[in-house]
């Protein structure tokens, strides 16, 4: 059995066969594919598989970093799904609250159901869609600056927290509710 951080392992080794341009990232934290612009510049994208023949979801989609998504669906005709930064970014906004926070551009399930012909590809068309979404993405500067604040100040927020706690440990600091 694969672990969930695995899961799309396949999806990953499938991608990078049929993306030219397309390297493992650096980090984990970064994407799962680094791809190389032809003027050089370099995009993190994240890749999903999603096993159901009909409907499904992308589980752990994470606007806030601002990243083409690629989804593998091998059960269908269209194989892919590639959908840009920007239309990621909108979808998520309808959103009240996360998959796993209350922040959903943190963290967000993505329905496969009501995508439209232009976010779907096969094999073939794959390197240029991919290439076309990321540039799609970057046409809205603003929109991927939003996304960078938020994510900082999500960390900011996290490490407050964080040291909130240890010094309410560390002074023995306990309300009775903790009794």
């Amino acid at each position: 059995m694969v672990g969930i951080t695995r899961a799309g392992a396949e999806a990953e080794d499938i991608f990078e066969t049929l993306v030219y341009c397309a390297l493992k990232t650096e980090k984990a934290s970064h994407g799962d594919k680094r791809v190389i612009l032809p003027d050089n510049s370099v995009h993190n994208v994240e890749i999903k598989k999603v096993g159901a023949q009909v409907g499904g979801s992308a589980n752990q989609v994470r606007a806030v970093k601002y990243q083409t998504l690629v989804i593998f669906t091998p059960a269908r005709r269209y194989r892919w799904i590639v959908i840009p930064p920007n239309i990621v970014v909108e979808k998520i906004a309808e959103r009240s609250r996360g998959q796993h926070s209350e922040v959903a551009f943190e963290c967000a399930t993505l329905s496969l159901g009501g995508w439209t012909a232009p976010y779907f590809c096969g094999d073939g068309d794959l390197e240029a869609k991919v290439l076309e979404a990321i540039e799609e993405g970057e046409r809205y500067p603003l929109l991927k600056r939003s996304m960078e604040l938020l994510l900082l100040d999500l960390k900011r927020t996290s490490y407050r927290a964080r040291r909130e706690v240890r010094r309410i440990i560390a002074t023995g600091l306990k309300p009775e509710y903790w009794s």
